[in-house]
């Protein structure tokens, strides 16, 4: 179902994000993410921008220190027992899933069990995927994508033993922040996506059935550099965008 929106200013912010370089812009909180010397992956890597992640499943003060990385924690930094890799002679115990290039977005939806996350790709191959443990999502073997002086990166975009996302786009759009639509404000909506592009300066709508995108719809072109979208407790979307800082509001027209 197609809606038109009354906007409402919810906050209006002074702050102007710090403008970093490509090859620095560490996503969501757009400061500079210093090169991962830990991880293995990056010797495969082709330029600092292409930089390789892995998903942890770690306490929180972890994660504080690694923030090219996210994890789920249990609060004592014991590691897991059911981490899958946790019995793998030499591996890092915390690694959850890998082959990430740069997540962006994250979404646990409780009512499914399923873990969503959408992430940059480099010049093209932006992608939404759903984490498993254990599951190698292929970066930089296989992506989408192409370093940004045009230059390949790989041929392959499939290889047995590597996960494809639900779906993914290119001209890549900057996928940032992503929610589900749960409550009944939005007839028609109930289990879509949302997420905000960095790019472009829209809103982006993914209609599910079964876990697969059916269709994918652009909202609000041009209302800035989305940064965020939750749904609040009164049911309403939100967005956040930036230069200058605005929350909105966003509600239906009869």
């Amino acid at each position: 179902m197609k809606y038109n929106f009354r906007l409402f200013i919810f906050l209006v912010t002074a702050l102007i994000s710090t403008k970093v370089s490509a090859s620095q812009s560490g996503g969501g909180n757009n400061q500079a993410i210093p090169l991962p010397q830990d991880s293995a992956q990056i010797q495969a890597a082709h330029n600092f921008a292409n930089f390789c992640a892995s998903c942890h499943r770690d306490d929180l003060s972890w994660f504080a220190k690694r923030k090219w990385k996210y994890g789920k924690g249990i609060g004592d930094g014991s590691v897991p027992e059911d981490n899958p890799f946790v019995n793998q002679p030499g591996a890092n115990k915390t690694i959850w899933s890998y082959g990430h290039r740069n997540p962006q977005g994250l979404f646990y939806n409780l009512e499914t069990g399923v873990f969503w996350e959408h992430e940059h790709g480099p010049k093209g191959g932006d992608e939404l995927n759903i984490i498993q443990p254990g599951k190698n999502y292929g970066w930089p073997v296989i992506t989408y994508g192409i370093n940004y002086d045009g230059t390949i990166i790989t041929k392959d975009t499939a290889k047995v033993g590597m996960d494809q996302p639900i779906t993914y786009w290119v001209p890549s759009i900057a996928p940032c922040g992503i929610t589900f639509v749960k409550g009944g404000k939005y007839i028609g909506w109930e289990g879509n996506i949302l997420m905000g592009s960095l790019r472009f300066r829209y809103l982006v709508r993914c209609e599910l059935k079964d876990k697969t995108v059916v269709h994918k719809e652009i909202l609000l072109p041009n209302i800035g550099r989305l940064r965020n979208v939750i749904e609040g407790p009164d049911g309403y979307i939100y967005i956040a965008v930036e230069n200058p800082g605005m929350i909105f509001r966003l509600v239906p027209v009869p």
